[in-house]
């Protein structure tokens, strides 16, 4: 075996090759990405100037979304200017993303975070005969760039990849020689193998003859391993029992041993009913019987679920020898199956109190969960669902429109013009369907989320909100909606803004004490105390309401 100096030298070499190899291919990484993104503007430079120089800029907002939703030269984010700074065209890879029930500034604040995140800011400018006729701005994702990969960079990589390979050869066989412990005397396997029992200084000293023999080990391991070892014999009755079988029966080796196996081990079934130790089957039908789990009644009362199995013993000549059963203490595995068991109804309990329904699906469209939301909004019973299928639910599109796929109704989709979705209930009615569709996982063509919210109440409401503001706006009397607390207008309509010749901009800064003539302001505001906290339900006064030119009429107010 080389000395120790030796072999720390060969690890200390191996360990420098494989430094500079990972540096070749951390230069050559960097060389490729320089490479592909200057390639990248290459051709987004040829297709802008081409375009530019044949059409000009019209219809240029179309041409720039394609170039970033085409993907083949890894854009997130494009922006075409005209001398002087304006903006022509626009386009961006997440300005279609959503996040519902989120506000809109904060999902325009994550749009922006996302691109700042998708690669750097680059620019350039178009120039035709000597002067500038377009800047170009945009963002490129180096890992979405086709990479270019010239013979130089290829021979980096390969020269990285050999150090790397030859260094981690080099250094496995260092620490082999020198984790590989000595040889042993010749002596020492001789008397090995005869059986003996040999005492050195080093590794023997203070050990039984036991704990040299293979059981003595095993029994040690099985010790160790918390497993619970009883032995019976042919008339099941115990011959051995370690120690963690006489914590776990609460029978000590010496009361054990000799009595039959039923009388110290006491499986119960989960009703306390008791059941057949495995070491009598084992026995009997002289097999290995299944691992089974159970509760185990100690000697002093105390219960401990644990997993069971035996296995058939087998002595000379074929005969039976006993059994030997094993087992185990699994409370800690128990309770972290009823801890997953309540988080799983809690989180069941989360769901089916959503106003949404939720459900989820294979690839193939095949229902395999429904939130209680869902059963009700289509008239089953939750267990009917699944197993049923999208199309049976929502026939429209997807039964009449096969081209439509429900994935396509997902955040990605949210700027596509689709068609509307229409629910079918089990009594045969329809109803409007709002659609999201989610994938469950990583991969493009896996499982399904969809989440559906009835839209019947909504359209009603909307409907309403439609008549009711064409009464309010074509009333002949003036009416005047405003804030409880800060008092500005937040609706009047057409009379009276044509009474008071002011446009509804300047209405949306101003307050009923702003118009009105012959009350007293606190008198005005005692009124809007007692609406605003309920002492009475309306107020009536006569006043004048002043016009935007200075002149005012008299009006009653209520």
């Amino acid at each position: 075996m080389p000395g120790r100096g030796a072999l720390l030298l060969w690890m200390a070499v191996a360990s420098v090759l494989m430094v500079f190899g990972v540096i070749a291919l951390l230069q050559a990484n960097r060389l490729e990405a320089s490479v592909g993104i200057d390639e990248s503007e290459r051709q987004l430079r040829a297709a802008i100037e081409t375009r530019l120089a044949a059409e000009g800029s019209e219809g240029l907002q179309g041409f720039v979304r394609t170039l970033v939703n085409r993907g083949t030269i890894g854009l997130r984010y494009l922006s075409i200017s005209v001398p002087g700074g304006t903006t022509v065209a626009e386009a961006s890879a997440y300005e279609g993303f959503s996040v519902p029930m989120i506000s809109p500034l904060y999902v325009e604040r994550l749009r922006d975070f996302m691109l700042n995140q998708s690669g750097e800011r680059r620019r350039f400018d178009i120039r035709r005969d000597g002067r500038s006729v377009a800047s170009v701005e945009y963002v490129s994702a180096p890992e979405a760039v086709a990479a270019a990969r010239t013979d130089a960079i290829q021979q980096l990589l390969w020269q990285g990849w050999i150090l790397m390979l030859g260094g981690m050869l080099l250094l496995g066989v260092g620490v082999t020689f020198y984790l590989r412990p000595a040889r042993p005397p010749a002596m020492q396997w001789a008397e090995r193998a005869r059986g003996g029992s040999v005492a050195t200084e080093t590794h023997d000293a203070g050990r039984t003859p036991a704990e040299h023999s293979f059981g003595g080990r095993a029994a040690q391991a099985l010790n160790r391993l918390q497993r619970g070892v009883i032995i019976v014999d042919a008339d099941i009755r115990i011959r051995e029992i370690n120690k963690v079988a006489e914590r776990l029966t609460g029978w000590s080796r010496e009361d054990a041993v000799g009595r039959l196996v039923y009388s110290v081990f006491h499986p119960l079934a989960e009703d306390d009913q008791p059941l057949t130790t495995p070491a009598e089957t084992a026995v009997r039908e002289r097999c290995e019987t299944f691992a089974e789990e159970c509760r185990l009644r100690a000697r002093d009362g105390a219960m401990h679920a644990i997993e069971m199995q035996a296995a058939a013993l087998e002595g000379a000549g074929g005969k039976s020898d006993g059994a030997v059963l094993f087992f185990h203490d699994i409370s800690d595995r128990r309770d972290n199956v009823d801890r997953l068991r309540a988080d799983a109804r809690r989180t069941q309990d989360i769901v089916d109190h959503l106003d949404e329904g939720v459900l989820t699906t294979d690839a193939a469209g095949v229902i395999n969960f429904a939130n209680a939301r869902a059963a009700r909004m289509f008239g089953y019973k939750r267990g009917a669902l699944i197993g049923a299928t999208v199309t049976k639910l929502m026939p429209v599109p997807f039964l009449n429109m096969p081209e439509v796929r429900v994935r396509d109704y997902s955040d990605s989709q949210a700027g596509a013009r689709l068609p509307r979705v229409v629910g079918w209930r089990q009594d045969a009615t329809t109803f409007p369907v709002e659609l999201l569709a989610q994938p469950l996982g990583d991969e493009a063509d896996g499982d399904l989320v969809l989440v559906l919210r009835d839209l019947t109440q909504q359209l009603r409401k909307d409907n309403l909100s439609l008549r009711m503001g064409r009464l309010f706006d074509y009333a002949a009397e003036e009416i005047y909606v405003f804030d409880a607390q800060s008092l500005y207008f937040t609706e009047v309509n057409r009379s009276a803004q044509r009474n008071l010749g002011l446009e509804d901009e300047q209405l949306a800064r101003m307050t009923p004490v702003m118009i009105t003539e012959g009350v007293d302001a606190d008198v005005l505001q005692d009124y809007y105390l007692h609406l605003r906290s309920g002492q009475t339900e309306h107020v009536r006064y006569r006043a004048r309401h002043r016009r935007g030119d200075g002149t005012s009429y008299p009006s009653r107010c209520g």
